[in-house]
């Protein structure tokens, strides 16, 4: 029994005060991150993101958003390649962005880190509100300024939307922000990254190195960030953004859209687990 209990003690050990140790010394994120902008079918892309993107465009266009922008920014952070592509719906005043995260290995079917598809709205009063299908919390909180709702994996991006349409119309018709021009897009959207970087500073959980090129963990980021992607907290919080996110859905009778085949199951071809 002495044993059993020192087997778990150490595991426990390692994994809540090891692992972020070593996170701090290796995970960093680019200060200045470059947004290069490509075409969405460039062949150096891997042939599952241009099958994700060519997917997810038309679903999202169908929504009244226009292509804007589609960028690749090598430097999310270490080993890891970032896709972006870009939509405006001027009509809205909304923007859109569907994601997909590779790690760079060096191979020709690089491992899929995440793919998602996110609405987001800003407005005049300096408020935001960010709609989205990632599957697990973010590792760090968000400002209070930021209101983020996720609805893990859902498939259906027309249902999504209109849960950020009613989410936008629950904040009493405030004035929107007026988005960018279409070719000033890829630097408002290089600003919110690096703005976030700057308040997470701000806050103490990042810190900038001395040659100013490079943001890395504090302890207290560290652990923040690496205690939330550990079992069983990781597992509790995935459940409670589930319900949380079929509470939200029910709030605006969308609770029967949302579909029991997933965001990861509809594109099974980008599985996470290929």
């Amino acid at each position: 029994m002495n044993a059993f209990l020192l087997t778990i003690g150490g595991l426990a050990f390692f994994l809540y005060l090891v692992v972020p140790v070593l996170v701090l010394r290796k995970m960093w994120f680019d200060a200045e991150p470059v947004f290069e902008t490509v075409d969405h079918d460039d062949p150096r892309l891997p042939e599952k993101a241009r099958a994700f993107f060519g997917d997810v465009a038309a679903d999202i266009e169908a929504l009244g958003f226009t292509p804007t922008a589609f960028v690749i920014n090598r430097e999310v952070a270490p080993n890891t390649t970032g896709y972006i592509a870009l939509f405006d719906n001027h009509a809205a005043m909304d923007a859109a962005a569907a994601m997909f995260i590779v790690s760079v290995t060096g191979t020709a079917a690089p491992p899929i880190l995440n793919y998602n598809v996110d609405f987001a709205t800003d407005f005049a009063d300096g408020g935001e509100l960010d709609t989205g299908n990632a599957s697990a919390p973010g590792g760090l909180p968000t400002r209070r300024s930021k209101q983020v709702h996720r609805v893990p994996r859902m498939a259906d991006l027309a249902t999504l939307y209109r849960l950020h349409q009613s989410l936008v119309l629950q904040r009493g018709g405030l004035a929107k922000k007026p988005l960018p021009p279409k070719n000033q897009a890829v630097a408002a959207f290089r600003e919110a990254v690096v703005s976030e970087f700057r308040w997470h500073a701000e806050c103490g959980r990042l810190r900038l190195d001395p040659a100013k090129a490079r943001y890395h963990f504090t302890w207290r980021g560290g652990y923040m960030a690496v205690w939330g992607q550990l079992p069983p907290i990781l597992q509790v919080c995935r459940w409670l953004l589930r319900r949380r996110a079929r509470a939200l859905l029910r709030q605006f009778d969308l609770a029967s859209d949302y579909a029991t085949v997933d965001f990861r199951q509809r594109y099974e071809g980008y599985s996470l687990d290929t």
